[in-house]
Parts: C-alpha cells; sequence; structure tokens
C-alpha cells in the first residue's frame, strides 16, 4: 500500500473546506448585522496554538485540533448582569442586544453550508455520476448504517458489500463526503440550535436540555462507534495511513487558508492605513 492517498488527502480538504465555510458564513452574518468579531480558529487549540495573530482586533488562530472550528463574537453572554456591564457605545455592536432571527440567522448559518454545499452539492454530483442514485438510496444507506453500528457480523458484511456498491472507484471522494456531510449535519443541527437557546435569557430550559442531549449522543455514537466499524473493515496500518492521509489534507487545506486569509486581511488594512482611512470594526 503507497503511503501517499490522493482520494484521502483530497477528502481532508474538502472536510477542511466545508467547516471553512460554515466559519465565513458565520462571519458574513455577524459583519452583516454589525456584531463584532473577536476570533477566527481553524481548527481547536487545547492547551496551545500553532499561530496567533492579531489583525484590526480579531484574532486569527491556528489550531492543532482538526475536529472543529469555531468563531468568537462580542457579547456573547446571556447573564443580565453581565450584559450590564457593557460600555453604551458597545451595545450596537454586541450580540445579546440583536433581533432574535438575527441570533438565529448567525447561529444556523454553518447548518446553511453544511446542508446547501455539503449534501445538497455532492448529491448532485453523485447523481451527474451514477444517475440511479436517489434520496431513498442515500436514506436506505443511513438505515443499513445505524443496523450495523449496533448489528452482528452478517450485517457488517452486508454493509460492507452495499459501500462498495454505491462507492466505486469514479466517486468514492464524493460518496464519502456526502456521508459525512449528512452526519455533521444531524449533528451540527440541534448543536446550532442549543447555542441558539442559551443565548436567550428567557428561552426554554427544556428545550436547552433535549438540544443538548441530542446534540451530545450523536456525538458520543461518532466517537464511541466509528473506530470500532472502521476496525471491522481495515487493519491497524491501513487505518493509520488512511489517518495520516486524511490529516495530511487537513492541515495543509488548513494552514494554506490562514496563511492566505491573514496576509489578505494584512494588505488590505494596511492599504486603508496608508490612505488615512479608519480601519475599525463598525466605525
Amino acid at each position: 500500500m503507497d503511503l501517499l492517498n490522493i482520494k484521502l488527502i483530497i477528502l481532508g480538504i474538502f472536510f477542511t473546506s466545508i467547516f471553512l465555510l460554515g466559519n465565513f458564513f458565520f462571519c458574513f452574518f455577524c459583519i452583516l448585522f454589525k456584531i463584532k468579531i473577536l476570533e477566527f480558529s481553524i481548527f481547536l487549540s487545547p492547551k496551545f496554538s500553532l499561530k496567533i495573530q492579531e489583525i484590526n482586533n480579531i484574532k486569527f488562530i491556528l489550531g492543532w485540533l482538526p475536529i472543529s472550528m469555531f468563531v468568537k463574537i462580542f457579547g456573547m453572554t446571556s447573564d443580565i448582569n453581565e450584559q450590564q456591564k457593557f460600555l453604551e457605545e458597545d451595545l450596537s455592536f454586541a450580540f445579546f442586544n440583536k433581533e432574535k432571527y438575527k441570533k438565529m440567522l448567525v447561529f444556523f448559518s454553518p447548518v446553511f453550508a453544511f446542508f446547501f454545499f455539503g449534501i445538497i452539492i455532492s448529491y448532485l454530483l453523485l447523481k451527474f455520476k451514477n444517475i440511479n442514485f436517489s434520496i431513498y438510496d442515500l436514506l436506505f444507506y443511513f438505515e443499513e448504517l445505524l443496523y450495523t453500528l449496533f448489528g452482528s457480523e452478517e450485517q457488517k458484511i452486508k454493509f460492507g458489500i452495499l459501500s462498495n456498491t454505491f462507492s466505486t472507484e469514479n466517486n468514492s471522494i464524493v460518496f464519502s463526503f456526502l456521508i459525512f456531510s449528512c452526519i455533521m449535519f444531524v449533528w451540527i443541527l440541534p448543536y446550532s440550535y442549543y447555542q441558539y437557546l442559551i443565548s436567550n435569557p428567557f428561552g426554554s430550559k427544556n428545550k436547552e436540555k433535549i438540544a443538548l442531549y441530542f446534540s451530545n449522543a450523536i456525538t458520543i455514537l461518532i466517537i464511541w462507534k466509528t473506530p470500532a466499524l472502521m476496525f471491522n473493515y481495515y487493519n491497524t496500518s491501513t487505518i493509520l495511513i488512511y489517518s495520516f492521509n486524511f490529516l495530511l489534507g487537513t492541515y495543509l487545506s488548513g494552514a494554506l487558508t490562514s496563511f492566505i486569509l491573514t496576509s489578505c486581511l494584512k494588505t488590505y488594512y494596511n492599504f486603508k492605513k496608508n490612505k488615512g482611512e479608519s480601519v475599525q470594526q463598525f466605525r
């Protein structure tokens, strides 16, 4: 087996791209609604970060744990006492001071990215490559996947045959990305709803608990069952090589995006400064 697998590197790039797109959608609505952005992080940074650069009072962070990305915004609190500590001139840029529909659009923007650019586009591409592939086939595949996670060895063999039927040499990247996008959509939808609920000081605590439990249940299912499922079809060395290639694509695309993004923004703001124009957010 070759050490480098181009298809898995490309899949890693797709993985980073869809999360980045979710971040960009999030930032777009923040800028549209004049919500101040504090941090833009590519990957997570437990304990330390690979790179931190501040541009126009925004911290751009390149983390080392490629499981998610996030944007930190100003005024992200539902505590009434905390809200009263904000300066009067900053209230118009605070998230908690925005209307409900604006909060919803901000929080659900990553959901739009996964649904429209992850699921819809990859499904259309797959449909273009295999005209017989339908929504029913996709739903049937996920039904079989759920059975397989808790099923017998016979079910796992059946699922392996089904996967080889749908995922051919020509469409394996698109098919894998479609499945990943569907799983992430199912996870990020209740999580985004939970984030929206806790941002509302008068929100329903029961709804918060249901959304959080559902999101955590999917997270645990992915972390608990996915590795076990992979070891049913691949040996340890194969999984390590596949993981290396996937992470290579993820890190390369994340690092490159971080470099391009910060370089372009530095150039833009330096140009503004040289012209004597203000570069403060929304001022």
